[in-house]
């Protein structure tokens, strides 16, 4: 782990030379762990969602599809653009550029998805995240946090466990509906019990 994790302006460069610098639409196994996530949002219709940190809107479709209607953020103004070039045709989808260093949007969401950004963020940022969760999500919502469980070079925490560290932070006590764990990592959608 580093005292330094990687910033959004680093973020941004990655995603100026590259616009899948992770292979999030071509590694199978980012296919496979998305056909995953999918699972864990299941079935049920959601009335609004916020999808945290898109990136290049890999998830955002899969999402866009399960719900009336999706707020995606992305922290890269290079990613927006890539989003918006991909969920343009969808009208269900806005996006937003959001620094997750910054307080959330007062707004209420049914549905929140979390994915592959917990362990970049600092002690503080991750505390006052945790928050904003607390206050956004309905009461009757549901939390997904998929991550990897493995460590980072340019990560502050390391993927194992962070999502126990991160729902204790919160102010709410959760209860587990699906959960998908492999060697790699791990998706959970969760309830406040």
């Amino acid at each position: 782990m580093t005292e330094r994790p990687i910033t959004l302006e680093e973020f941004e460069k990655r995603f100026q030379s590259d616009p899948d610098p992770w292979q999030t639409f071509s590694s199978v196994y980012e296919q496979k762990k998305r056909q995953y996530l999918g699972h864990a949002i299941g079935n049920r219709a959601y009335g609004r969602c916020l999808e945290v940190a898109a990136g290049n809107g890999s998830n955002s479709c899969l999402i866009a599809g399960k719900t009336l209607r999706l707020v995606a953020t992305e922290g890269t103004p290079t990613g927006v653009r890539l989003m918006e070039s991909l969920t343009g045709s969808l009208g269900n989808v806005s996006i937003q550029q959001q620094d997750l260093a910054k307080p959330m949007p007062h707004r209420r969401y049914d549905l929140i998805v979390v994915s592959e950004v917990l362990y970049y963020l600092t002690a503080p940022a991750l505390r006052n995240f945790a928050r904003g969760i607390d206050r956004t999500l309905v009461p009757t919502g549901r939390l997904i946090l998929a991550h990897h469980q493995e460590s980072f070079p340019d990560a502050v925490h390391s993927g194992h466990a962070i999502h126990d560290r991160f729902l204790n932070l919160t102010h709410s006590c959760w209860r587990v509906e699906f959960r998908k764990q492999t060697s790699r990592y791990v998706i959970s959608r969760l309830h406040r019990s």
